[in-house]
C-alpha cells in the first residue's frame, strides 16, 4: 500500500498534510488474493498460497541462453561476407592454437552471428582476474583477424619509493643488516629501471628544482624559522639522493643478494617483515634478472607527444621521502596538479595479432603482476622506519 500526499479536488480540499491512502479499485468480477465473493460461505480451513501449476523456475535457472544480435548497420551481411568469414575463422583458429582454448561450435549459426558469437566465447574464456584483457576482431592490411590486448591495471597510484629510510637504517648500527638487505633490492629497483629522482632525466627531478628555486629565490618571503627548516629538507634530499645513489648502483651487490638474505636473522616483527619484503624481491629477482619496469610501457599505443596522460615514469620513482614532512607535501602537490590535467594512466600492455600466423613470442605481464603488489609492501615497509 502506497502513501502520498494527494489534493482533494471535491469541494472544500485536503487539509495540509493531511495523508490520503489510495488503493486498488475493485473491477469488475476481479476478486482481490483469497477475498471471498458476495453471497459465497468462505471456506474455513487453512489459507491456501497461490501458486503455479509447475516447477519452471529450476529449468529457467538451468537453461543456457546465447547472445543475441541486434541488426545494425555494422551487423548487415557484407558483399564479400564468405571471404570475411574465412578470414575470421582461419584468425580463430590461430588464436585457440596459440591459446590451448577449445572453441564453442559456432559456425552453422550463420554470418555474420557466428563471428560474433565466437568472438563472445573467446573473450569469457580468456578471462584473467590479474589483468584487463580485450579480444576485438579488426581488419588490418587488408584482412579481418583477431588481437587481444592485456593490460596490468597498477591502480590509479603512486610508487614513490622513499631513499630517507634507507639511509637511516644503514647509518643506525643496530639495525644496519635491515639496510644492507634492503640495499640490494634498491639495487635490483634500479637495475630494472625505476627513475631515480636525482637523475636530470627524471620526472621528480624537475619537481625538486622548482621547489628549490621557489624556496631559495625569495628567502624573504617565510619566517627566518620556516625557512631554515624547509631549506634544510631540500639540500638534505640532496645530500641523501647523492649518497643512496652510489650506495645502490653497484652491479655487485646483486650478487650477493641471497647471501645477504641468507645470513639475515630475525628477532622481532619488523627484522621479519624486512626479510619477507625482500625474500620477495629475490624470488623476482631470480625469475627476471634482466626485467624492466617499462618493457610493456608503448604497448597502449599513446603518442609520445599525448600531454593528456600520466606516464608510468612520472607514477614510478625513487623519492627522498614521503613521510609527511614540508617538502614532501610540497613534492605531492606539484605532482597531483600536474596529474589533474591529464585525462589517463600510461599501464603495462600487451597487444597479440593473429592475422596470418600466430606470434612467436610467449610474452606475458607476469613480471608486472608481481613487481607492483611488492612495491606496495616496500613502501608500505619503509614508511613505518622511524
Amino acid at each position: 500500500m502506497f502513501h502520498e500526499n494527494i489534493p482533494d479536488r471535491r469541494g472544500g480540499g485536503t487539509p495540509q498534510g493531511r495523508t490520503t491512502t489510495t488503493s486498488a479499485p475493485q473491477h469488475g468480477g476481479i476478486l482481490q488474493g483469497n477475498e471471498t465473493a458476495k453471497g459465497c460461505r468462505s471456506d474455513t480451513g487453512r489459507y491456501h498460497p497461490i501458486r503455479s501449476r509447475f516447477h519452471v523456475a529450476d529449468g529457467f535457472l538451468r537453461g543456457q541462453f546465447l547472445p543475441k544480435l541486434c541488426p545494425s548497420a555494422r551487423t548487415d551481411v557484407p558483399s564479400d561476407s564468405e571471404q570475411r568469414e574465412a578470414e575470421c575463422y582461419q584468425s580463430l583458429d590461430l588464436f585457440c592454437r596459440y591459446y590451448g582454448i577449445r572453441p564453442m561450435a559456432t559456425r552453422h549459426f550463420g554470418f555474420p552471428y557466428n563471428v560474433g558469437l565466437a568472438l563472445w566465447d573467446v573473450q569469457g574464456k580468456l578471462s584473467d582476474s590479474r589483468y584487463d584483457t580485450l579480444v576485438s576482431l579488426i581488419r588490418g592490411k587488408g584482412k579481418w583477424h583477431f588481437t587481444v590486448r592485456q593490460t596490468y591495471d597498477t591502480g590509479m597510484a603512486l610508487y614513490y619509493i622513499p631513499v630517507s629510510p634507507l639511509y637511516q637504517l644503514l647509518r643506525d648500527n643496530n639495525r644496519k643488516m635491515q639496510g644492507r638487505l634492503l640495499q640490494c633490492v634498491f639495487a635490483y629497483l634500479l637495475h630494472i629501471g625505476i627513475p631515480f629522482y636525482r637523475g636530470q632525466e627524471s620526472f621528480l627531478h624537475w619537481q625538486y628544482e622548482v621547489i628549490g628555486e621557489w624556496l631559495l629565490e625569495n628567502p624573504e618571503e617565510w619566517e627566518q624559522e620556516d625557512f631554515h627548516r624547509q631549506a634544510s629538507q631540500w639540500r638534505a634530499a640532496q645530500v641523501v639522493g647523492d649518497w643512496i645513489g652510489k650506495k645502490i648502483g653497484n652491479p655487485i651487490l646483486l650478487q650477493g643478494f641471497q647471501k645477504r638474505l641468507d645470513a639475515f636473522v630475525t628477532n622481532d616483527k619488523n627484522e621479519w617483515e624486512c626479510h619477507r619484503v625482500a625474500k620477495g624481491f629475490y624470488a623476482l629477482y631470480r625469475d627476471f634478472p634482466d626485467g624492466n619496469v617499462f618493457a610493456h610501457a608503448r604497448g597502449m599505443g599513446i603518442s609520445e607527444e599525448d600531454d593528456e596522460t600520466v606516464w608510468m615514469d612520472q607514477y614510478i620513482s625513487f623519492v627522498a621521502d614521503a613521510r609527511g614532512d614540508w617538502l614532501s607535501e610540497q613534492v605531492l602537490e606539484g605532482v597531483n596538479s600536474h596529474f589533474q590535467e591529464c585525462a589517463q594512466m600510461q599501464n603495462p600492455t600487451i597487444v597479440r595479432r593473429f592475422r596470418d600466423t600466430a606470434p612467436k613470442e610467449r610474452d606475458t605481464l607476469e613480471f608486472e603482476s608481481r613487481l607492483f603488489p611488492l612495491l606496495e609492501q616496500l613502501i608500505h615497509y619503509l614508511l613505518e622506519v622511524k
